[in-house]
């Protein structure tokens, strides 16, 4: 649903994504939902944003939702600078905060994990389509408010590419990558396919096809994963770090 907003001589198109009821259709019981919802009244209507769109691609790259029942969710960060960034979207946008815990030790060396704990909000995430669970085992795609729209696009690729890219020295190519396991590759595809898709849409960005390539990972289940990526030549390059208002040194 779309709503149009006069504000000093300039119109504003804003898209409409959730009312408290769509919210409350996830509950069992309505007599339950409306008990714990009503807490929450003021998120409702939930307009699209551009601050939203980039809270959805934080989770989906460098984040963690623990679907039902525990309805939780986690924001992963070398840096306690980019928690604090973290949480004031999320504060400005619900009115919520979480806790960072320090974790020691993993594959990935030291790290921080800013965790909340908020059943309604976790509810209302998974609703405007951040996916739960292990992320590389799931099926999921880009929420298409956030395709049809050129800055909650924008907004999103740039978290993406904050998160996920990478910046090759030798060739000076950027690169964004994504895994899933060997059996979901199309969607793997499929969802890359997407960002690659928008970029000549909305910003006439062309990056190489879509490829995979022989290296693998093995989980500890023994579900191999592989890797899903696209990458720019040097002018597209220039134009994503321009366009996307991306410092090279962050990458």
């Amino acid at each position: 649903m779309k709503e149009v907003y006069a504000e000093e001589s300039f119109y504003y198109l804003v898209m409409k994504l959730l009312d408290f009821k769509d919210v409350l259709k996830t509950y069992k019981s309505e007599k339950h939902g409306k008990e714990i919802l009503e807490k929450y009244r003021k998120w409702f209507p939930l307009y699209a944003s551009k601050e939203l769109s980039g809270l959805v691609a934080d989770l989906m790259c460098d984040g963690h939702l623990q679907g039902y029942p525990k309805l939780r969710f986690d924001y992963i960060s070398k840096y306690p600078k980019e928690l604090m960034r973290f949480e004031k979207i999320l504060y400005n946008l619900f009115g919520i905060k979480g806790k960072i815990r320090h974790v020691d030790g993993n594959e990935f060396g030291t790290s921080f994990i800013y965790g909340v704990n908020c059943k309604p909000l976790a509810r209302l995430l998974l609703t405007v389509g951040v996916p739960h669970g292990a992320k590389v085992l799931k099926e999921f795609r880009i929420p298409k408010w956030i395709l049809e729209d050129k800055e909650y696009f924008r907004e999103f690729v740039r978290r993406a590419y904050l998160c996920e890219g990478s910046f090759y020295k030798k060739d000076f190519f950027i690169g964004l990558q994504f895994y899933k396991a060997d059996y979901l590759k199309d969607n793997g595809f499929e969802f890359v396919g997407d960002i690659r898709n928008n970029m000549i849409k909305h910003f006439g960005i062309r990056c190489s096809r879509v490829y995979t390539y022989k290296a693998k990972c093995i989980r500890k289940d023994d579900i191999k994963t592989i890797p899903n990526k696209m990458k720019s030549a040097v002018i597209s390059r220039v134009k994503i770090l321009a366009k996307m208002n991306i410092a090279e040194r962050h990458l």
